[in-house]
């Protein structure tokens, strides 16, 4: 049964029965002509097999846009956006990762009022509860901060992650992990974001060896966590781990959530060290509370543990440092020369150039190193 999200008035659909959530629906508000933004790897899934078989028996008409790169780039978004204008819809859907979601998000901003169905497709981003998206102009991401990019429906289909290669799960998975914690120690941080990365942390935990078996009922579980980590970073955003991540990924293919948690692999125990350098204007305390919830839902007696189990656990998932033969003599400097400011802000700690500095080469010289390749 649909039921609403009380805490950003979104309504969350199951895909229970033959996914009879969405047939109601489509049904309750008469959609007819759906505007379906998507990864061309969907047609494996029953979700397709599903508003398939609702388009051949005359239900309703789907227009696809599919023309965008993992990383989309506003040329791509662009193009979507003008196709959606050209042709009359009355939803907007998107299924897939963040990419498709976040394509999907800046065609929404264009028109507000039209009703917006996200379906994530892996159990990481929480893309589907923020209002923000990225998009790459000239290589270069950007961040759009619009009411409009929070979608009005979201479906959670656990079936959706059973084909996803473990590689991909894990990264995605520690995606919502960081944005659990990094929510928990930012600056803008309050009750309800508190609460909200404590649940997210418990669930990972709770799910995370199912999820990784592929079990269902944990697939389902690990949705949830990261949907409540995505609630999380609405309300605070998120601090120097993903300021740092996104070149990594430009550089040397690290798929997002790789490279966010080998950063905040390095700023947590520095951010331990350093207490001097506190910024947050609420002081050290909220800062030492933000580091207790984590060890408590960590399972573990000090910050410091763990900070060392968030590393074992990028251990135990093989997510290490990119190949030193890809590492160029420059990459340092480029690396620290591109943090993304904006999120800085939202850190409770200084950090100067040096500091960055030192924590990419931590990260890419002082930890093992694994090759992988980006996915989707």
């Amino acid at each position: 049964m649909i039921h609403k999200d009380i805490r950003n008035g979104q309504d969350i659909l199951s895909a229970d029965e033959d996914y009879a959530d969405l047939s109601e629906y489509f049904l309750i508000h008469d959609f007819k002509r759906i505007f379906l933004v998507c990864a061309p790897y969907i047609v494996k899934l029953p979700l397709y097999r599903k508003i398939k078989s609702m388009e051949e028996n005359g239900r309703i008409f789907i227009t696809s846009y599919q023309d965008f790169t993992p990383n989309p780039a506003d040329t791509d978004a662009e193009r979507g956006r003008e196709l959606f204008e050209h042709s009359p819809h009355d939803l907007l859907m998107a299924i897939g990762g963040g990419s498709s979601i976040d394509v999907a998000k800046y065609i929404r901003c264009s028109f507000p009022e039209i009703p917006f169905l996200a379906v994530p497709t892996t159990a990481g981003t929480g893309s589907e509860s923020t209002g923000f998206a990225v998009i790459y102009h000239n290589d270069e991401k950007q961040s759009l901060s619009n009411p409009a990019c929070l979608p009005s429906a979201v479906l959670f289909d656990p079936s959706s992650l059973l084909s996803l290669p473990v590689y991909q799960k894990a990264s995605t998975m520690m995606d919502a992990l960081c944005h659990a914690m990094e929510s928990c120690w930012c600056v803008n941080s309050n009750e309800e974001s508190l609460s909200l990365s404590r649940e997210a942390m418990r669930k990972i935990f709770a799910h995370k060896d199912g999820y990784l078996l592929n079990r269902p009922e944990d697939n389902a579980g690990m949705l949830q966590a990261a949907n409540l980590a995505g609630h999380a970073i609405n309300l605070t955003k998120t601090t120097a781990g993903h300021a740092m991540c996104y070149h990594l990924t430009k550089l040397y293919g690290l798929p997002h959530g790789h490279a966010a948690a080998l950063c905040v692999n390095v700023v947590f125990p520095y951010m331990l060290a350093h207490p001097e350098k506190i910024s947050d204007p609420r002081g050290l305390p909220a800062l030492e509370r933000a580091y207790d919830i984590i060890a408590e839902e960590f399972g573990v007696s000090s910050p410091d543990e763990a900070a060392s189990a968030f590393s074992r656990i990028l251990g135990s998932l093989s997510l290490g440092s990119p190949d030193r033969a890809q590492i160029g003599d420059n990459d340092i400097a480029l690396l620290t020369g591109t943090v993304n400011p904006e999120r800085l802000q939202n850190h409770p700690l200084k950090f100067s150039e040096e500091d960055f500095a030192c924590l990419y080469k931590q990260l890419l010289f002082g930890s093992g190193n694994t090759n992988h390749e980006n996915s989707d």
